[in-house]
């Protein structure tokens, strides 16, 4: 079989990259399940692999706003089980308030917040674009996901 893009490599973890091979660092759907250390690891690992200029593109859901009782609607159904939010935490939520973060995140979004974690990411790479989906000019407390680019600085 002939790939398209054959330098397009894909790995269980960045530690099998060396210094500065990577153009492009994509996270889709992953960070929301990272610990705070999972997401330490994972910049220092993107600065290491990162070459200077290169690109970390990240998607997660968007867990406060008007989409929240929504998705948990949705799950409840679709699963057939209890929404892992209260009332009171869906009513905080729903007005872009934090909640607790789930026991077990990496089953869970319950309590992610895309703002913190956008924060976080900011304080080390410069942050480029912010895109919201479904529609892209609507404000995030409308949105189920954002898409974040940003820049790896050179010398960082």
């Amino acid at each position: 079989m002939k790939l398209a893009y054959p330098n397009i490599e894909s790995r269980a973890a960045m530690s099998a990259f060396p210094s500065q091979s990577m153009d492009v660092i994509c996270a889709y759907e992953v960070m929301e399940h990272l610990s705070e250390g999972h997401t330490q690891s994972f910049i220092d690992e993107a600065r290491r692999v990162c070459k200077p200029g290169g690109h970390i593109i990240v998607s997660v859901p968007v867990m406060q706003g008007l989409a929240l009782p929504i998705k948990e609607a949705s799950r409840s159904i679709l699963f057939r089980r209890r929404s892992d939010y209260s009332f009171k935490e869906l009513a905080i939520g729903l007005f872009g308030g934090n909640v607790v973060r789930a026991e077990n995140i990496l089953t869970s979004h319950k309590g992610f917040d895309h703002r913190q974690l956008r924060r976080t990411l900011e304080r080390h790479f410069q942050l480029l674009s912010m895109t919201k989906s479904p529609i892209p000019f609507l404000p995030w407390w409308l949105s189920s996901q954002v898409f974040l680019i940003f820049s790896q600085q050179s010398g960082k």
